[in-house]
């Protein structure tokens, strides 16, 4: 934990080349470093002690742009409100993912504390 809080640019640098990767092999590659990762560490240690950089990865528009027929059919699906869509990668999918595995684990976890206490 302590090299995450003081090397930070290095610890995370694997993360954030996930988000912004498109090629399932360099994907597969990073998500089996980060759940080595989570071996050693919780996944509240890892996912959630910085929250601006998590901020980043799930709202950021990392993906391809779109064309501009992909534009116009937009458009056409949506009548009066003009919706802008942001791109996302293979990658940012990914990590948001574990992110989110990671938040039901630990909802889990808080589930069975409680419906243990209320056994006794």
């Amino acid at each position: 934990m302590s090299l995450s809080l003081k090397h930070r640019t290095h610890f995370y640098k694997p993360m954030l080349a996930c988000v912004a990767s498109d090629n399932e092999t360099k994907v597969a590659e990073y998500l089996h470093l980060i759940l080595t990762l989570l071996n050693y560490m919780s996944g509240v240690e890892l996912f959630m002690q910085d929250a601006e950089l998590m901020s980043v990865i799930i709202l950021s528009d990392v993906g391809p742009t779109s064309t501009k027929s992909d534009e116009h059919n937009s458009r056409l699906t949506v009548s009066s409100t003009k919706v802008a869509w942001g791109s996302t990668t293979i990658g940012q999918c990914a990590i948001i993912m574990e992110f989110i595995w990671i938040i039901r684990q630990l909802r889990l976890k808080q589930s069975e504390v409680s419906n243990f206490i209320l056994a006794f």
